[in-house]
């Protein structure tokens, strides 16, 4: 932001993070321009101008420099590996174990900007699974029931939600959508399934749903090379039972609320219920 004879403040946006300098202009009482200073004082309302000189009234003394961080688990050396979600009445996260594998520490940011520190209470190393529990939370009544009887269909409907590249991408989650491609998954195991969702590195332990709104598996990985497209793979729900088990809250779950034959939802109807329990995990 610029007048003639000095700058009064220089605004650098570099990447996520945002500098302004505020400059203190030397007076050039060589320049007169009354017009411009009206505009000035139109365009920036609230700053005082002083007459003839084209440049904001500013207490004397050193330039200043105010940063502003958007990037705040980069810059404090934060990790951001993987996705988590909330199980529903609970401040257990379900994620990957190798997204929390060797951290010291663990923090859950949610879309709502909330975030509590974790620890893992639980972790299947077989399955790639681990459970955290979030410190300082209450229970939420919103989340996701993990249906430990869902069946895995070829052929049907199914959402992804997560944060594909971390937070370098972006701090909000988001969702992709394909089909169920096999009921088994890398080397015919039997506690995966394949798909054809385009989940990237940073989407591992989100929440996968079919049409209905179902939680039926956890996003894992991909097979990612040139000359093959669609396959990825993703954890079915039901290997999450022995880790469950191990954290008291199988019995919780092992009813399942969720109505069988329920009517297809939307994409977007998916995404509003259920992406504000869908949560970056950040380890260091």
């Amino acid at each position: 932001e610029a007048g003639i004879g000095g700058r009064a403040a220089l605004r650098i946006r570099r990447g996520g993070t945002t500098i302004v300098i505020n400059v203190t202009p030397e007076k050039d009482p060589k320049l007169v321009r009354p017009a411009f200073d009206r505009w000035l004082a139109n365009r920036y309302p609230g700053r005082r101008w002083k007459s003839g000189t084209s440049t904001p009234s500013v207490p004397a003394g050193p330039p200043k420099t105010v940063v502003r961080a958007t990037e705040p688990a980069k810059e404090s050396g934060w990790k951001s590996l993987g996705t988590g979600f909330l199980l529903r009445g609970t401040s257990h996260i379900l994620t990957k174990f190798h997204v929390v594998q060797g951290a010291s520490r663990v923090q859950v940011p949610f879309p709502s900007g909330e975030v509590y520190p974790g620890r893992v209470e639980a972790r299947d190393a077989n399955n790639d699974l681990a459970i955290v529990r979030l410190k300082g939370m209450p229970p939420k009544g919103g989340g996701f029931v993990p249906d430990l009887a869902s069946r895995v269909e070829v052929g049907e409907r199914i959402h992804a939600i997560g944060y594909p590249l971390g937070a370098g991408l972006s701090r909000k989650p988001s969702i992709v959508s394909g089909q169920v491609s096999a009921e088994i998954g890398l080397n015919d195991n039997i506690a995966q399934f394949r798909m054809t969702a385009p989940i990237n590195e940073g989407n591992s332990g989100g929440p996968v749903v079919n049409e209905r709104g179902v939680l039926i598996g956890i996003a894992s990985s991909g097979l990612v090379r040139q000359g093959v497209e669609a396959i990825r793979f993703a954890t079915k729900i039901s290997a999450a039972s022995l880790l469950l088990g191990q954290t008291r809250l199988a019995r919780k779950f092992s009813i399942s609320v969720q109505p069988k034959e329920a009517p297809p939802k939307t994409p977007q109807a998916i995404f509003r219920k259920f992406s504000p329990y869908v949560v970056l995990i950040e380890t260091r």
